[in-house]
């Protein structure tokens, strides 16, 4: 069993500093999980510096997860994706209330 996800909306973000999009992770992986869940990964996409002029760039930031025995994936890979996307000291994801996630903004 593998899936895919792919979310485009700022406001996944902004609305609860991305509580929703991770039970939304957690609830299709422990789905998946029931066909034997051995390892998974996640790839978030956030702007990264530019400077002056330049086209607007984003990075890719990998989350994987090895499953061990008497653990639970969904939560393992929940937890590496919030540790991995979060700044320090906070449980939001990085983006949240953040004009550069936003394509409404005008900063």
């Amino acid at each position: 069993g593998n899936f895919g996800v792919l979310l485009l909306n700022s406001t996944w973000i902004n609305v609860d500093g991305g509580k929703r999009a991770l039970d939304m992770l957690e609830k299709m992986i422990e789905v998946t999980m029931m066909r034997g869940a051995q390892s998974g990964g996640v790839v978030t996409y956030e702007p990264a510096p530019s400077s002056g002029n330049q086209t607007p760039q984003i990075k890719g930031v990998r989350s994987r997860v090895v499953n061990s025995k008497r653990t639970n994936l969904s939560k393992g890979v929940r937890a590496k994706v919030v540790v991995d996307n979060s700044s320090f000291g906070s449980s939001n994801l990085r983006g949240y209330n953040s004009p550069a996630f936003n394509a409404n903004s005008t900063a």
